[in-house]
């Protein structure tokens, strides 16, 4: 009769329409959580440059590791994105995450490597460090860098820089800063891009 036929369609509204509504509501959101940065494989390295400074809007959120990809400073890789970048001249340059305003931990954990290599099985080190926020590299005009950058198990945006040494001008000792001999005396100073002799 109409009556029961209705009851067999509100049935099988419940028991086959809403689960799949509910399966297809659970793709889209896993879907769109798992989409990974543009820059998370090597062979799509984000290029930047190559007129220094450069500062630009990063992520690694849902990034992950390839296989075969190196390890930074003894490091398994986990969250990584890469950069790419031709050096328009030779000099001493500086991948900058410092007070980059990284959004997933308060206190990152930075891991940076430098690398040239036409592949991801090919690349050779130039510069690494891990739980430091800037890593400075010699490089050659014409060349091409590999930038891999990993917070670890941390995921979260924010902001590649990549800038040319600028060590303070009393960086050397034949270069000190002249204090007044009177006292109380107060200079204002930076050890930022600071060497050693």
């Amino acid at each position: 009769n109409t009556e029961g036929q209705e009851i067999l369609k509100t049935r099988f509204r419940l028991v086959v329409l809403v689960p799949l509504a509910l399966l297809a509501l659970i793709s889209i959101q896993t879907g769109s959580a798992l989409a990974a940065p543009a820059n998370d494989n090597f062979s799509a390295a984000q290029t930047v440059g190559p007129a220094l400074p450069v500062s630009v809007p990063a992520s690694t959120v849902d990034a992950t590791s390839e296989i075969g990809e190196p390890s930074i400073f003894s490091n398994d890789p986990q969250a990584t994105v890469w950069f790419r970048w031709i050096a328009p001249a030779n000099g001493t340059n500086v991948v900058d995450l410092c007070g980059a305003g990284f959004s997933g931990s308060e206190f990152p954990t930075e891991r940076i490597a430098v690398r040239t290599g036409a592949s991801l099985l090919a690349q050779v080190l130039v510069a690494e460090t891990a739980g430091a926020c800037s890593l400075r590299f010699n490089a050659a005009a014409g060349t091409t860098y590999n930038i891999q950058v990993d917070y670890g198990n941390d995921q979260g945006t924010f902001t590649f820089r990549l800038r040319s040494l600028n060590p303070p001008v009393n960086d050397n000792f034949a270069n000190a800063t002249a204090i007044s001999p009177n006292l109380p005396s107060q200079v204002n100073g930076t050890t930022v891009d600071s060497g050693w002799q």
